[in-house]
């Protein structure tokens, strides 16, 4: 709504959606040769890169969980800290959508995130403080979720805008 309302139709009616024709499960070729060659092991030794990888991030997340619960127990000013330790991921979970209809892929996505970091960083925290007062988080997260919308307008004309100046030239 907030979209629509600060003039973006455009983006909304050109934006990615999910088409049931897209949720198709596609065969997938599999190689019919038998014999022992460097093809199956490299497969086999991406298998278990692919596990480690996956062992080594979940124990990553439970480290960091373990971290911040011990860094909130400290009185007062512990639960802050975490609040604005998450502050780019915040801002960047606001912003989702926005990717997600412009069609951008995972790596696009990060890219932009540490291209703009600073501005996830500043969003993030002016949204933490927001949600962090009590009883606010009701209207706040509202309000965030609107300024995620003008932030990401701001983006499509700033793209419009460089747009038209390189047809000029």
């Amino acid at each position: 709504m907030a979209l629509v309302a600060n003039g973006g139709e455009n983006f909304l009616n050109n934006a990615k959606f999910l088409k049931s024709s897209d949720r198709r499960v596609q065969d997938v070729k599999v190689e019919e040769n038998t014999e022992y060659d460097k093809k199956s092991n490299n497969r086999e030794l991406k298998w278990v890169f692919r596990e480690f990888c996956m062992v080594s991030n979940f124990v990553k997340k439970i480290f960091f969980f373990i971290m911040f619960v011990g860094i909130s127990m400290v009185p007062i000013i512990g639960p802050a800290i975490v609040n604005q330790i998450n502050a780019p991921r915040r801002g960047f979970s606001y912003m989702k959508r926005f990717f997600y209809l412009s069609g951008f892929d995972k790596v696009q996505t990060r890219d932009f995130q540490y291209e703009h970091f600073g501005l996830f960083l500043c969003f993030g925290t002016a949204a933490g403080i927001l949600e962090f007062l009590p009883f606010s988080p009701i209207i706040t997260m509202i309000s965030n979720t609107v300024g995620a919308a003008k932030w990401s307008i701001s983006l499509l004309k700033e793209k419009e805008r460089k747009n038209r100046e390189n047809k000029v030239d």
